[in-house]
């Protein structure tokens, strides 16, 4: 909810109140900035459409998923050739469906161009999000992933990573599973060694859970840390800009929902309020 209203605020400073309006009366999910030839832009998503607005509140291009029958199941903004323009991730698939079946990767040139299409529908994607988690300043691509492996022959989530390079996608790591089954996942520099962990909820045998953080350790991930047991996690999100290096988790403690700060502090996982 908070999400919501950030973007609204947003949006209400760079376009004119029929927009906003209109987003407002819309299933909004917001995306955030994205950069391209030294300015900013707004994108956000509105009926399975992607927007792009000047912060004058100028339209400058929108690309109609719906119009290709097809919906954003995910959506990330990222710099991934690390030249200070942004591409646009997204996990497309049929509308109301909880996995998607193929990347799509765009770049705004003056106009919204599809640079990149990746097919995985066999896969169930349902995530993609970006990392540097080997710290060499380039970001690694993770598609969540629902399915099995020759070595785990049961449908859970998985984690993939990918390198970029060269305008295609290359696999880096496409991990069997984590510790334990897990909800969903993020990445931030909990302890601020320039490489992001993956930070992940995962179920315990009683049904209760907990935020486990991974390292990046060469040719996969290590646990480094683990907080203390809530009895529902139903959220988790990197911080906001001026927070630091910490994770907000939306947990459930004596029949309540709060948010919490989680950070890494001496070897530990550590969780405030």
């Amino acid at each position: 909810m908070r999400a919501v209203i950030s973007c609204i605020l947003i949006l209400t400073a760079v376009f004119n109140h029929k927009d906003v309006d209109r987003v407002k009366d819309t299933q909004l999910e917001p995306t955030g900035i994205l950069s391209a030839e030294g300015r900013n832009y707004v994108a956000y998503i509105v009926d399975s459409r992607l927007m792009v607005y000047s912060s004058r509140g100028e339209l400058i291009d929108n690309y109609p998923v719906k119009n290709k029958g097809k919906a954003v199941i995910s959506i990330c903004i990222s710099d991934l050739d690390n030249n200070g323009s942004s591409e646009i991730l997204m996990v497309t698939g049929e509308k109301g469906d909880e996995y998607g079946e193929k990347l799509v990767i765009l770049t705004l040139d003056g106009k919204l161009k599809e640079i990149y299409e990746y097919p995985i529908a066999q896969m169930n994607p349902w995530k993609v999000q970006t990392a540097d988690v080997d710290g060499d300043g380039i970001k690694e691509i993770s598609i969540s992933m629902y399915k099995k492996t020759e070595f785990h022959p049961v449908m859970a989530k998985r984690p993939y990573l990918y390198n970029w390079h060269d305008g295609s996608i290359f696999p880096k790591w496409r991990g069997s599973r984590l510790a334990r089954p897990f909800e969903d996942y993020t990445f931030s520099d909990l302890d601020m060694d320039g490489m992001d962990e993956l930070v992940s909820i995962e179920i315990l045998s009683d049904g209760r859970e907990v935020l486990n953080v991974y390292k990046w350790k060469g040719f996969g991930f290590e646990g480094i840390g683990e907080s203390h047991s809530f009895e529902d996690i139903s959220d988790i999100k990197k911080g906001d800009k001026g927070d630091g290096d910490v994770i907000h988790a939306r947990v459930k403690e004596r029949y309540f929902y709060k948010w919490v700060s989680v950070y890494y502090e001496n070897g530990k996982l550590k969780t405030r309020q």
